[in-house]
């Protein structure tokens, strides 16, 4: 009886602290380069200790709306991806190419395309030539270990939805020669899923990737969920919190014009998005467009960065 006593003693007492596993990682890599004669940007989404790949690239000639998505294997070295393309006609995607790539050098990799596998293996097939616009070489992603301590989440008057969640307290960052990084400073209620989500892309635009941790929000309606974000700092070989982008939220990036993008909609047709650009480090709006409900025209605010402050200088509107 005492035995039995203790051992749930000890279930109730272990469930107060922190527990290490791995996160569910995936660096998003951007490659700029070339099909033949016609240039392409392609970005390539990996998930460390995972053999499947995914990405999506366009013709620049056609524009960053008409993508093409890609998904295959990455094995010793070598990509293999079959894409799709979406056809109008058919009202569908379809499988529309077939890559088969070299990656033995670290930035820039090459192969061949084809309409389908026997095409891509043809001596004559389309020569493929991919130029990494992120410096692997500082930062590999899939050659580090991630780490992450979390507990179920007990902070007071916690919620129901909340409960399912589990409190971050600490992200760890190792190589084969040992620890690189630890963050920590979380609040109690930064709350990861059971298996936190970590994505690796450069949100900056300069080369080195960074990162962003994923946080739930259970008991709102709209925007449940947000991210940590940390900017690479080459000078001292560590990722820094950046409040600027914890602020505003949900952000897209889009390497191919350096642009920073959110996103907001209350579900009754009131939607905005907001541009923002870096200048010497630091993260500026430069453009706003939003619509309402009931309002055919679109309307639109510019800023102009004056004595590091985002200055709105021009406001008009424009039939949809």
């Amino acid at each position: 009886m005492m035995k039995k006593i203790l051992f749930i003693y000890l279930l109730l007492l272990s469930a107060k602290f922190a527990v290490a596993q791995e996160p569910k990682v995936t660096a998003n890599i951007n490659f700029t380069g070339t099909i033949g004669t016609y240039p392409i940007e392609m970005q390539f989404n990996l998930v460390h200790k995972s053999d499947s790949i995914s990405g999506e690239y366009y013709y620049s000639k056609s524009g960053s709306a008409n993508k093409i998505f890609v998904n295959g294997t990455f094995k010793k070295e070598n990509l293999i991806l079959d894409e799709r393309s979406y056809v109008n006609k058919k009202k569908q995607y379809v499988s529309s190419g077939y890559f088969i790539i070299s990656a033995a050098q670290k930035m820039t990799v090459s192969g061949t395309w084809g309409k389908n596998k026997a095409e891509a293996m043809k001596a004559d097939a389309l020569k493929v030539t991919l130029v990494c616009k992120e410096d692997l070489n500082v930062f590999d992603p899939l050659k580090f270990k991630y780490t992450v301590t979390k507990k179920k989440a007990s902070y007071a008057d916690i919620s129901q939805a909340a409960s399912s969640y589990y409190a971050l307290q600490s992200f760890t960052i190792e190589n084969n020669k040992g620890k690189v990084q630890t963050l920590t400073r979380f609040k109690e209620d930064d709350l990861v899923d059971k298996v936190p989500e970590i994505i690796l892309e450069d949100m900056n635009f300069d080369g080195y990737l960074d990162l962003k941790i994923m946080i739930n929000y259970p008991d709102m309606s709209k925007g449940d969920y947000s991210y940590l974000y940390y900017i690479y700092d080459k000078k001292q070989e560590k990722f820094i919190r950046n409040s600027v982008l914890d602020g505003i939220g949900v952000a897209y990036f889009d390497p191919t014009i350096n642009a920073v993008f959110t996103y907001d909609a209350d579900g009754s047709g009131n939607e905005g998005t907001k541009t923002y650009k870096w200048q010497n480090g630091k993260l500026y709006l430069i453009k706003e467009e939003r619509v309402y409900e009931d309002d055919v025209f679109v309307h639109y605010k510019e800023y102009k960065i004056v004595n590091g402050k985002s200055v709105e200088v021009k406001s008009y509107k424009k039939k949809e």
